[in-house]
């Protein structure tokens, strides 16, 4: 097949070549490969790479769980309260990092399908009995 222009519609039919290719290479140097945003002008494209180390159980260290590591006793959490689940409006919500440039809904959790929510350090707190 021979491509004469640079489109959206090629960026998406090559996305999940380049992902396959990223999980091998990742594998190989103990890392986390993905392609983010891509971008094109017709005759280039471009994806943007991120690179994340794992932790020993083959997780993504990411800088949200990292910042929450480091900033959760400001907020008046622990960092052992990284992971921990709590209940809000009857759903369960696991914490897995901080936005520390969020001045109000700073703390990041997600839900059972995956999806983060942002929620205030005090609700956090409330939820998990820490008040």
């Amino acid at each position: 097949m021979s491509t004469t222009v640079i489109n959206r519609s090629l960026l998406r039919m090559l996305r999940p070549k380049i992902t396959e290719a990223l999980v091998e290479v990742g594998k190989k140097h103990g890392v986390e490969l993905t392609a983010t945003n891509a971008s094109f002008t017709g005759i280039t494209g471009h994806f943007k790479i991120e690179i994340d180390l794992l932790d020993s159980s083959g997780k993504v260290l990411d800088r949200e769980a990292e910042a929450f590591k480091l900033h959760a006793t400001s907020y008046g959490l622990k960092a052992e309260n990284l992971g921990q689940t709590f209940f809000s409006n009857g759903k369960p919500f696991t914490i897995c990092g901080l936005n520390p440039r969020a001045h109000k809904f700073s703390i990041l959790a997600k839900d059972s399908k995956g999806e983060i929510y942002k929620f205030t350090a005090h609700t956090v707190k409330i939820k998990l009995g820490d008040v």
